[in-house]
């Protein structure tokens, strides 16, 4: 079976922050009392993800702080792009917010020449919700214990390895993009439609990988991550390398 790493990841960290279609915040001045009816919370990547993982503590809380169902809407697919634009859509009437994120609103706009949407314009932000590192997670098939080990690996068997990431042009995508030339390795790129189909892909392969953004557990063996400040007993890329 083909070895097979994933990427969830463009940089050191991502960030996810909570926004509104353009216009909600002073439609909702005029309403008086809100909400009077459930919210609904897109999230642009499918089950599973740090990105739906986190949407969905933070809907929990929403839920009981203003006393109205927040329903997680998964809309995966083409990097985040895809639910990213129903958002942008969406009624401007504060019953729609979405997770705005590194991919959705920093890479998608830079890499893709026509995207229907504009980051800036058709959103309104909230808040910051959470900054997230991301982990170098190898499967326990792997005969490597530390990036050094997995970089020597990959280099000794050249045309065997895959990744997969969370899309065509997502940060996890990038963030294995960078690694191969920091690393001068090759690595077939191969994109799902989110982190949670990408971490699956890997948990179920054997010799399998993963560059994971860390928003909870994970099952694969961590070989280093890449925020210099550590939140967890696990190494730093640098300090791997």
């Amino acid at each position: 079976m083909t070895p097979h790493t994933a990427a969830s990841a463009a940089a050191a960290l991502a960030f996810a922050a909570l926004a509104f279609p353009a216009q909600s915040a002073s439609s909702l001045l005029t309403q008086g009392t809100y909400p009077t009816k459930p919210i609904r919370l897109i999230v642009a990547f499918p089950p599973g993800g740090s990105t739906d993982i986190i949407a969905r503590l933070v809907g929990q809380r929403l839920s009981e702080r203003l006393g109205q169902q927040v329903i997680i809407d998964n809309r995966g697919g083409a990097g985040g792009t895809i639910g990213t634009e129903i958002a942008a859509r969406a009624n401007p009437d504060g019953y729609t917010l979405t997770m705005g994120t590194t991919s959705t609103h920093v890479i998608a706009p830079a890499a893709y020449s026509k995207i229907s949407y504009d980051p800036v314009k058709d959103f309104v932000p909230i808040t910051l919700v959470a900054s997230t590192p991301y982990l170098l997670v190898l499967n326990p098939g792997v005969n490597a214990g530390s990036l050094k080990e997995f970089v020597a690996l990959v280099k000794s068997t050249p045309g065997k390895w895959n990744y997969a990431s969370a899309g065509a042009g997502s940060t996890t995508h990038l963030a294995m993009e960078m690694l191969k030339s920091a690393a001068g390795i090759d690595i077939t790129h191969v994109p799902y439609s989110g982190n949670g189909p990408a971490g699956t892909a890997v948990l179920w392969r054997a010799g399998a990988g993963a560059l994971r953004q860390h928003a909870g557990g994970a099952a694969a063996r961590e070989s280093g991550q890449g925020a210099a400040d550590r939140g967890r007993d696990v190494k730093t890329v640098a300090r791997a390398s």
